[in-house]
């Protein structure tokens, strides 16, 4: 599943027309979606997989995860101060494809793994990303200022 429009986007369509057939009915593409629908594409989904280099804070990492979905993403950029590798989901190289090949093969043939790095996400942004508890930070950051 791929959803937005983006500079890829019609080179991952072209990498689809490319594929066999029994794989190509797997893979679906939702171009300019309304943000309400966000939520219903990340339930239907299995895993989450975002290999930029540029998020300049990961929202969409943690909108996957509280939903429960393990996460493959990129080991450059902000992934990994969202995405704990080998709990919460997988850092790899994305400019190597046996590397990104093998972390969705990994996590789509494992249901315990899956289940286990889906889980822990959740667990991790409902604790740390949960409005009372940054609430909660930053009242005992400006306590110190006093």
């Amino acid at each position: 599943m791929a959803g937005g429009t983006t500079a890829y986007s019609s080179k991952l369509k072209k990498m689809h027309a490319e594929m066999d057939s029994s794989h190509k009915k797997k893979v679906y593409f939702f171009d300019n979606f309304h943000k309400k629908e966000k939520a219903l594409f990340y339930q239907m989904a299995d895993i989450f997989i975002s290999l930029s280099d540029y998020e300049s804070f990961g929202i969409v990492f943690a909108e996957a995860l509280i939903h429960g979905l393990p996460i493959i993403a990129s080991c450059f950029g902000v992934a990994g101060s969202i995405v704990d590798n080998f709990k919460t989901g997988l850092l790899v190289n994305p400019y190597c494809e046996d590397e990104v090949a093998g972390a969705i093969m990994e996590l789509l043939l494992d249901d315990e793994i899956r289940k286990r790095y889906g889980e822990k996400g959740r667990e991790i942004v409902l604790n740390q990303y949960d409005p009372l508890t940054i609430l909660a930070g930053w009242e005992k950051f400006l306590t110190t200022l006093l």
